[in-house]
Order: structure tokens, then sequence, then C-alpha cells
């Protein structure tokens, strides 16, 4: 569910792009009517994707609100792109202008739109930075709307081919480009500027990552050096460091070439690593031993350089309470302070026949996009999962995730040692307590959960033939049950006579690999991005209806071979409506499958700002309302309340969420929580975007080319835990509790059974999804914002205390 660009009408808005006043073009328009190409290719379909390749050289300006308009071109989520122009000889060049508009709708300007020339589109010439020439003479304020053409007229170069890379996330919407011609002798002149064999794009890449890494670079040795002050350092100890600090400053110079094999797992590169050990020192100083071992709740952000303020008294104890057939966590920070390189070893003891309960895994460091350190992948367990070998750089920290497994263990409560060794350390021993209750977590999940997965036909995004059932295994693993199609999916409408009589069956082959791949799923999501016809059959007219009614019966029929019913069958027939033309498309289509198969589930995730606007029948046809989570919390009561007054009157209420970069957001307020929403407004669905998008792969997040959204850790053959996902079963799980408490509440009373623990459940039923609701929200889904992340901790404990007490009445 890409997030929508809202179209914000502005009465003052400018029609035609304003370049400053003082500029005066300095040449011709030499790109006028001339040849382009563009990649990636335009994909924001309020704006036009520009088949012909024409709009951008073709002279005319747009005229209204710009991305509304068939006349610009726009992209959304891609990032950045090369506008290259063949002015079809070699022209002397003065001057560019690119225009575009912003201000509202979370469009920003561009950050920058790199200027290269060639005369053979083989080897460039790197002109500069048309957002720096342009902003000589004023730059466009961030808000409100407005048009503004980026211009320079300081150019003294020559070409056939001129680029334009932009980077503008999240949108990008332009209408036009001119390049101005420039004296003639300019072209026995020597070109001034770097010269690159790479193309625009590949070199504009190559630049991202190597300011990305130089970035990263600086900003962590300035983050060591400011801890210098105040570490309690002797003036002599502390000086050496600072020089050592500049020492290493020299070092970060852009290298030669970037690895083919380069990740952003920190430390970068050997560089890095001896700017962190530069770390070390300032621990020692702090009083911290040679090796730290500490904790942290799994869900707070954990930074690379972090440690405790001050040195532990005590070794941490890890204590946890669960159900059987369960999966919780806990996480160990392992921090070292000295100068080199520190092999870290951990084992579980006293657990037995039972030491499967517990599996040590490693969790990565990695740097994003937005240069945002998270500490989120999470490794798998060696063979010997209740042991684990582990570097840790100095001056760095270090996590493990203790992953604990009831499946298949008794109840009773299990005592364990953790001991954490190293080379020059002294051994530590952390205390493991778990008690595993009587009561047992249900094998499936009551509640539908999902992500946009792309797993059908040959996958979409980061999902590839490779990583495909890997990614399958994985969802289903953290208790996904609703995998969602692509329209490629979708049965094929089949042959249909002048009276609409169905006289060849649809083509099921996507359908039936689909379904294969998913066997044994809770509900089928079906996105077919319908349109105004059906096979060439307007829709609306009577045959029309006849045609669409014998399409759904014969799917109907053949899922029903499949052991599907078609209340499992969830077609979501147009995303994200918002206007009344969505609305009608909706309402039409809806009709005519809802009058053959009634049961086939049409779920819709409507955003309008005014709800009660839309035609009622939109609503009447909605089996499933499903409202994006944080529009449904900033929009206030009267648009809660619209939703809970439909889910009254027959419509299912879940929630989905779409907003990203996802790593940067908060695995407990933005995933976990959201189980707790739907307990809130008795919800039956929680849903992801995108369980598959990682913006071209998560190991290299300084080469994504726009937002990220998987939980996941994507690569193009392999899939890696994040704590993003662990978050979503823990939140499946503690629905679950919930689900049981309010069944045996019900029970109880139904029995006529008369107890004040009654009236405590129903308090806790109300009060705990209350009070976790209460960190969610768009101030608080990032990962940074601090927050109560214990608090669904506390309350599945009170709902668990709760249940085993009701059990014995």
């Amino acid at each position: 569910m890409l997030p929508v660009l809202l179209m914000l009408l502005c009465a003052t808005a400018v029609c035609r792009a304003q370049a400053p006043a003082e500029f005066t073009p300095p040449g011709p328009n030499v790109a006028l009517h001339k040849p382009y190409t563009l990649e990636p290719g335009p994909n924001y379909g309020d704006c036009s994707i520009d088949r012909d390749r024409t709009l951008l050289t073709d002279g005319v300006y747009t005229q209204g609100h710009f991305w509304v308009q068939k006349t610009t071109v726009g992209w959304v989520h891609r990032h950045p792109v090369a506008i290259t122009i063949d002015l079809g000889r070699v022209e002397a060049i003065s001057g560019v202008s690119y225009s575009t508009a912003a201000g509202s709708a979370d469009v920003a300007w561009p950050s920058g739109i790199l200027l290269m020339v060639s005369d053979d589109n083989d080897r460039w010439t790197v002109l500069g930075d048309l957002i720096e020439l342009a902003n000589k003479q004023g730059a466009p304020p961030e808000r409100p709307y407005r048009t503004h053409r980026f211009v320079t007229g300081e150019l003294q170069a020559y070409g056939r081919y001129l680029a334009l890379v932009v980077d503008q996330p999240p949108y990008m919407v332009v209408d036009e480009v001119e390049v101005y011609g420039g004296k003639p002798e300019w072209l026995t002149l020597p070109m001034t500027g770097k010269q690159v064999s790479m193309k625009p794009l590949e070199y504009c890449r190559d630049m991202t990552m190597q300011d990305s890494i130089t970035a990263r670079l600086r900003t962590d040795l300035d983050e060591i050096v400011g801890r210098i002050e105040g570490a309690g350092l002797s003036d002599a100890a502390g000086t050496q460091l600072r020089a050592r600090a500049e020492a290493l400053r020299a070092e970060i110079q852009p290298i030669a070439s970037v690895p083919e094999d380069f990740t952003t797992v920190l430390p970068l590169n050997d560089l890095h690593t001896r700017i962190y050990a530069l770390h070390a020192p300032v621990l020692r100083a702090q009083g911290h031993p040679p090796l730290v071992v500490w904790k942290s709740h799994r869900y707070d952000p954990l930074q690379p350089l972090d440690a405790p303020a001050q040195p532990p008294t005590a070794p941490p104890a890890l204590r946890e309470r669960m159900m059987r057939n369960e999966r919780r966590a806990e996480t160990l920070n392992l921090t070292n302070s000295t100068d080199g390189p520190l092999a870290a070893e951990l084992r579980v003891t006293g657990l037995g026949a039972r030491s499967r309960l517990v599996a040590l895994r490693e969790v990565l460091p990695t740097d994003t996009l937005q240069r945002t350190p998270i500490t989120a992948a999470i490794l798998p367990p060696e063979t010997q999962a209740d042991r684990l070998r582990l570097t840790i750089p100095a001056g760095m920290t270090r996590q493990v995730w203790v992953d604990l497994d009831s499946r298949d263990i008794p109840a009773g409560t299990y005592r364990a040692a953790l001991a954490v060794d190293g080379p020059g350390a002294d051994a530590v021993t952390v205390s493991l307590t778990v008690r595993v209750s009587e009561l047992a977590m249900p094998d499936e999940f009551d509640i539908a959960i999902g992500g946009w997965d792309e797993t059908n036909n040959k996958g979409g995004y980061e999902v590839t033939a490779e990583n495909m059932m890997p990614l399958i295994a994985n969802l289903r693993e953290h208790g996904v049950n609703m995998p969602w199609s692509n329209p490629q999916v979708m049965p094929t409408p089949g042959e249909y006579d002048a009276e609409g009589n169905m006289t060849a069956p649809p083509d099921f082959t996507s359908w039936d690999e689909w379904v294969a791949r998913w066997e044994g799923a809770r509900c089928w999501g079906l996105f077919p991005n319908v349109g105004d016809n059906f096979a060439g059959e307007p829709v609306g007219t009577p045959r029309f209806d006849k045609m669409v009614g014998a399409w759904v019966t014969a799917w109907v029929e053949h899922a029903a071979g499949q052991g599907i019913e078609p209340g499992q069958i969830m077609v979501l027939l147009v995303d994200e409506a918002r206007t009344d033309a969505h609305d009608q498309r909706v309402i039409a289509w809806a009709k005519a499958l809802h009058a053959a198969q009634p049961e086939v589930v049409i779920w819709n995730d409507p955003i309008h700002k005014e709800p009660e606007t839309v035609a009622p029948e939109f609503y009447e046809q909605s089996d499933v309302l499903c409202p994006n989570t944080i529009r449904f919390l900033e929009l206030g009561q009267t648009y809660q309340d619209f939703f809970v007054a439909r889910q009254q009157e027959g419509s299912e209420l879940w929630f989905y969420c779409c907003s990203g970069p996802t790593k940067l957001l908060d695995p407990a307020s933005y995933y976990r929580a959201q189980f707790w929403l739907n307990l809130k407004y008795g919800g039956g669905g929680s849903l992801y975007w995108a369980f598959g998008d990682e913006a071209g792969g998560s190991w290299n997040a300084y080469l994504q080319t726009r937002t990220q959204y998987s939980p996941l850790f994507l690569s193009p053959t392999t899939v890696t835990d994040g704590k993003h996902m662990e978050a979503i079963r823990e939140g499946a799980q503690d629905y679950e509790y919930f689900r049981l408490l309010r069944e045996r509440v019900t029970e109880l009373e139904a029995a006529g059974v008369k107890s004040e623990l009654l009236a405590e459940a129903n308090a806790l039923l109300v009060s705990g999804p209350e009070r976790v609701v209460g960190i969610m929200g768009r101030e608080k889904m990032m990962w940074a914002v601090d927050k109560d992340r214990q608090i669904m901790d506390v309350m599945r404990l009170r709902a668990l205390d709760m249940l085993e007490k009701l059990s014995e009445l």
C-alpha cells in the first residue's frame, strides 16, 4: 500500500513554474523537442508515465496543480532518477532549467541535481550540482506549495548528451527541462570538470556510496572525540587520544573503488574499525572492565557506541514468563573496552534435555540510507544453538538475541546459567529463569496477519526465485497467515458470448501456483486493481454483471476443490480508494461479485479524509474495512467513531500501516502495538506494507533507491530475521493472551460464576490495550523516540496472571 500523494488544492497556486525574476536565459533552448531517456521509469499514476518520452522537452509548462496533471511526469519512492537528453549533435551549453513543484503533501525540493555531459554517451564530464548553482539566486521556501524552476546560466560546456540525476525522495514531479545553447567557440576549448567512464546514474550511486561511507566514519569519529572530555582521562591521555583522532580523520578520504561485496554492516572497513577502537580507552577511563555485559530492552534502539553510564555492579539477570508453545526473547549487550577485537563465547548450562528452550543469536549493527545505525538483523543460531561465538570489535557493543522457544517444553520453571567468556576478560555468569505456564498458545493465531509479500508468480520488489520459498517459510514461522498477491495471480477472465455467457473458462495457472506455495493459509488477499471494464465490457451493464458473476463463480468452484471457502477469498478492488471515481468503481464491481458469490469478501482500505461524505453503498459493499493505522489515530475521535459505527453495522474492522523507512520505525510501537490497536477496537487483522519491498536490498543500504519497507533483511538469495519481524510475532501472541482472557471471562459469566476476578479481568481487557495504544502514533512511531516499550510486556503478564487464576474457577 504505497502512501498516497494527497491533492491539496491551493487557490493561490502559481500556474506556471517560476524562475527567479532576475534570470534571463543565456541562449536558445537546444533541448526543445529533443528525445530523452528516463531511468528508472516514472511510476506515479496521478501524473503521466510519459510513454513516448516527449513531455519534458515539449516547451509546454503545466497549468494548475502539478502532481495531478498528465502534463507532468512523476515518480514515487524511486531515486535518484536520471534524465538523459540527446541534443542530436554536440552543442555548446551555457545553462540548464529544471521545472518542478513542492511545499505540500510531503513533497520536498530536490536535495541535488547532478549535471553531466558527454559527446558519445560513454565518457562523461561532471559539471556540478544544479541546486547549488541555482540557489545562488535564492532558494525556494520549503512551504507553502509553489512551482519553481532551478536554473543556471553559469555553465561553459559542450556535449551531445546532457544528463540530470535528480535526488528528490519520496516524490519527484517534473514538467519541463531546458538546455541553453552557448558560444560556438567553446566547442574547441578543453572541458573542465571531472571525467568519468561510468553512466550518470551509476556514477551518482558510486558518489552516494562514497559520501555515505566518509560521512559515517566522520560522524562516529566526532562522537568519540566528544566523549573524551569528561571521561576521566588524564590531560596527557586526552591529548594523545585527540592526536590519534586527528590522524584518523586525515585518513578519511574517498576510496578508489567500493568493493563489490561491500555491506553496511558496522564497522564498514578497516579504518572504521580503528576509529571505533579509539572508544576503548574512553570506556576504560570510565571504569569499565575489558568485557562489559549489560542489558537493555530488546526493542530499545542500540547504537554501536552505546555502553552503560556506569560500570555494572553485578551481572544482569534474565527472566521470562510464557505459555507453552510460544516464542519470546531477551537480549544481552556485550561491550569490548580492550584495544583489539575480543572473541567472546557464550554457553547456556543447566537445562539438560530442555536445552532447546534457548537459542543464542548474534544481532548485527547496520547503517541505513539515512545514516542512522540500527541493531536489528538477527543471524541464525549456530548448529549447537545454546552456544554462540562472536567477535566484538574494539570500542564497540554487540547484542545477543536470547531466543526462547517453549514449543514441546513441559510446564515448569527452568533455571540456567549463561556464561560469557573472552580472552583477557573475567568470565561473567548471567542467570536465566524461564517459567512456562500450564496454559498453551494456540497453534494458529486468531487474527489475520499479512504484508503484501510479492510471493506469487516470479516475485516482485526484492523477492526472487531464489529467496521466495525461504521468505514464505520465514513469514509463516512468524505467524503470517494471509498472503497477498499482485494482479498477476488473478484468474484470467475467460471468454463470453454476446449475452455474457461464459464459453471458455478462466485460466487458474498463476492462482494454483500461489495457492500451492501457501497451502493452508487462513485467508487469501488479492489485488486485481480493477478498471472500468471486464474483458472489454464496460462496468455497470447487465452483461458486465453477468460476466463477472460467471467468472467469480468459476473461481469459487475451482477454489473449493483446493479446500478454500469463498469467505477466505478477500479482494481489494482499488487500492486506498480516495475519490468518488474510485468509490463508484468499487461499488459496481462489488455488487456484481456479491450478487453471484455473496460470501466472497470485499476488502477495502479507504483513505478518505472525510469518510462520512462517501457514497453509503461503498461501505455497504465493504465486508472488511481496513483503515491506515496512523491516519486512524491522528484524525481523531470523529474519524474513529465512523469506522466503529460501520463495524457495528456488520463490517469487520482491521488495520494496516505503510510508513517508512521501516528500519527506522519502532518494532514495539509500530509493529507489535498494532495488534493492541486491534484489541482495543475489536479488530481482526494486522497488515503491513510490505514484506518484500527492501528498496533494492538490505545489506548495502547506501544503494537503496527508494524507501524501504520490509521488516526482514533480504538479499537476492537469502532471508534474515529482523527485530521488526519478531515484534510482529510477539504482537500476535499478545493478541492471543487477551483473546483467551476474553473467552474465559465470557465462558465463566455465561456459567453464572461470581467472582471479583471477573471484574478485574474485564477492567484489564479495556485498560491493557488502552495503555499500549498510548505509545502509538505518528510522533511516536520513530525508533529513536523514547517511549515505554515495556508496557506490552507488563500488560501481557497481567493477562497471563489473570488467565491462570481464572483457570482455577
